[in-house]
């Protein structure tokens, strides 16, 4: 199951970079797959001038950055759910026969 955790990592640095770097998914896939692979690129912000940083090896480490604080503000927000529930007190239904 590793495998696939880091696959799921890596297709999402991938996928951030892209958006916020040149504002498509699957940019000019068809110099990688040829011509019928066209239809892959989707244009997710129209008329985006882009964010080079992103782009180049730097972007990885901050994509990397704010997916680790995008995982620890879920992780918290859970942990407090969990917490809140936790302290409530827990009422049992007794039927009255």
């Amino acid at each position: 199951m590793m495998g696939i955790g880091l696959t799921w990592a890596l297709v999402m640095i991938g996928g951030v970079r892209e958006v916020i770097g040149s504002g498509t998914l699957f940019a000019n896939a068809h110099l990688l797959l040829g011509a019928p692979f066209a239809f892959l690129e989707v244009t997710v912000i129209p008329d985006y001038r882009g964010f080079l940083i992103m782009v180049l090896p730097p972007g990885g480490f901050i994509a990397v950055g704010f997916l680790l604080v995008a995982k620890r503000w879920i992780d918290r927000r859970v942990e407090q759910r969990k917490r809140r529930l936790a302290s409530q007190p827990t009422t049992l239904c007794q039927s009255t026969r």
